[in-house]
């Protein structure tokens, strides 16, 4: 199967052989099994599942007849129940029907009177609300009153008051002036007359006493025009006084006039009567007119809580109505209900026996479902009998051909796996022996096997028996070992053809002795590979100059000169030192 000389990923081989292993079965020869279900697996849970199916259609055979047995007996019975129901539901809904007919007429009634009720109450307030509107009419104020119009009248008062006191001073101080008027000049006149008159007759008949009587004529006159301009003197300064005071009522007469004309205009503003009567009426009518104006909203909430006349009139003739057409059908069903009707108190029970068949007769419904359901998953199965004879033929084929190839791949995985580990045992052998070679080389025959593990860790013997790792060693024979690896690597991977090798300082841990070696050695391999090798070690440097040896020196910046011995040269211009 794996034969010829073409190289092959053995491992890939190995890990195709378990994969298509683990498709047909998780299984696991050689560890824990696998969690998800693989082929075989799936195919003998079909089997299992179909064999089971099997078994239960040969009871099913049985479990048929009996379910078809039950549902005849089943199917009887609920039409019976449903013909029992259909009456009852009939009977109930027409004694219900008659009941309610009754309960009908009881509303209604209790409907009318409640709306008679309402509508004598509408009526009466009807007419309450009326009476006082036109009460209200009578004071001469509208209903919605401004917010102005009280303050207007009270000034109105106010100033018909003012106006009133006003002209009753106005009088009062006309009639004090006219009372006050200037003395009578005519007792003055008189009595100088009778002065003049008595100076005359003294003249006349006096003699001796003519002139005391002229003198006392003439005193008596003065004294009496004396104290007559005295009393018009007094007089005219009352008069004056009152003549001011009566101006000044007249200016606040006048005053008090122009606040009527203002009120008047801002009445007429508003569409109110300017009369004086009429102001003092609606005064006086102010608190009347407020007390009415309470009453009437009064009457008007408890109407809005009403329906309105015309809507209960309507009401009330719909109600009349239905009761006449409720009364000509119960007079219809009279005889009939007075001989089979229900009583009230035994309408619930009757209801709650008519539930009860409701209730039987849906269990019974579900119960048939579901015998008849049953019914046909049997016949489905007894249908897909032979069908499932047939896909169990099939399935046992398909099993017995997957269990044969799991077989093989196992067979061949194992083969595989033994000849697979025993060709890397050996090749490894063979490696290591390479290996050794080149390391004995190297360390002049000190160290000449080396041990390498499944995982290329390397070990070197130590005292005794015992391997140790080569990391245990110095970096001297770190060194020497991975240039043997180096070496031998090399040759395995050249397969025969000549690689260039470029070696950077490999042997800087080298003592003296094995780093001659590891030139020797490079040297021999020049026959057959060009070498370069990098190194700062001046040590070969000499060497390289000695064996004449191809030397190139890089300085500082990196320029490189070439110095070529021609003489002497045995390594076929192989070997480069750098």
């Amino acid at each position: 199967m794996l034969s010829g000389f073409v190289e092959v990923d053995y491992d890939r081989v190995l890990t195709s052989l378990s994969d298509d292993y683990f498709n047909i079965t998780r299984k696991n020869p050689r560890g824990k099994d696998k969690t998800r279900p693989r082929q075989l697996d799936e195919l003998s849970e079909r089997i299992e599942v179909l064999q089971q199916r099997w078994f239960a259609a040969e009871q099913g055979l049985k479990e048929l007849a009996s379910l078809r047995e039950q549902i005849a007996e089943l199917s009887e019975s609920m039409e019976k129940n449903r013909a029992d129901q259909i009456s009852g539901e009939r009977y109930l809904d027409w004694v219900r029907k008659q009941w309610q007919l009754e309960e009908k007429e009881g509303s209604l009634r209790k409907d009318y009177g409640r709306i008679h009720r309402e509508s004598g109450k509408v009526e009466e307030l009807e007419k309450r609300r009326a009476d006082l509107e036109n009460e209200l009419v009578k004071t001469g104020l509208p209903r919605e009153m401004p917010e102005e119009l009280p303050p207007l009248l009270s000034e109105g008062e106010s100033i018909r008051k003012d106006m009133v006191t006003l002209q009753a001073e106005t009088s009062a101080l006309q009639q004090e002036l006219a009372q006050q008027a200037n003395p009578a000049r005519k007792r003055p006149a008189l009595i100088t007359v009778a002065a003049v008159l008595i100076s005359l007759l003294a003249g006349l008949f006096g003699g001796a006493f003519k002139l005391p009587l002229w003198g006392l004529a003439g005193l008596v006159t003065a004294a009496f025009w004396g104290l007559h301009l005295w009393r018009c003197f007094n007089l005219g300064g009352q008069r004056k006084d009152l003549q001011e005071q009566l101006q000044i009522v007249e200016r606040r007469r006048d005053e008090a006039r122009d606040r009527r004309i203002d009120l008047s205009n801002r009445l007429e503003v508003r569409g109110l009567s300017t009369s004086p009567v009429e102001l003092v009426r609606m005064q006086k009518n102010l608190e009347s007119h407020q007390h009415l104006l309470g009453q009437i909203r009064e009457v008007e909430s408890a109407l809005q809580v009403l329906d309105n006349s015309e809507h209960l009139s309507e009401e009330k003739d719909h109600l009349t109505r239905e009761l006449a057409v409720l009364g000509e059908r119960m007079e219809q069903d009279k005889p009939l209900r007075q001989e089979e009707l229900l009583s009230a108190e035994e309408l619930p029970q009757a209801e709650e026996q008519l539930q009860q068949l409701r209730e039987t007769i849906r269990q019974n419904e579900q119960q048939l479902l579901d015998l008849t359901r049953r019914e046909a998953a049997l016949q489905g199965e007894l249908s897909n009998l032979q069908q499932i004879e047939e896909e169990g033929e099939q399935l046992k084929e398909r099993e017995a051909a997957l269990l044969q190839q799991r077989d093989a791949l196992a067979v061949a995985y194992q083969l595989l796996s033994e000849a697979v580990d025993e060709f890397r045992r050996t090749y490894l052998e063979r490696f290591a022996a390479e290996i050794g070679r080149y390391l004995g080389l190297l360390t002049a025959g000190r160290y000449q096997k080396v041990r390498l593990a499944d995982d290329f860790s390397l070990s070197l013997p130590g005292r005794g028996k015992d391997w140790r790792p080569v990391e245990s060693y110095s970096r001297g024979t770190n060194d020497a070992v991975y240039f043997a690896v180096r070496l031998a690597l090399t040759r395995q991977l050249a397969n025969g053809m000549p690689l260039p090798l470029l070696l950077d300082d490999p042997l800087v841990n080298l003592d003296q002795q094995r780093l001659a070696e590891a030139l020797n050695v490079l040297e021999r391999l020049s026959r057959e590979h060009q070498i370069i090798l990098f190194s700062h070690d001046e040590r070969l440097l000499k060497r390289a100059t000695r064996d004449r040896w191809n030397v190139v020196t890089l300085d500082d910046q990196g320029r490189s000169t070439a110095t070529v011995a021609q003489e002497g040269r045995n390594d076929g211009k192989q070997l480069s030192f750098l």
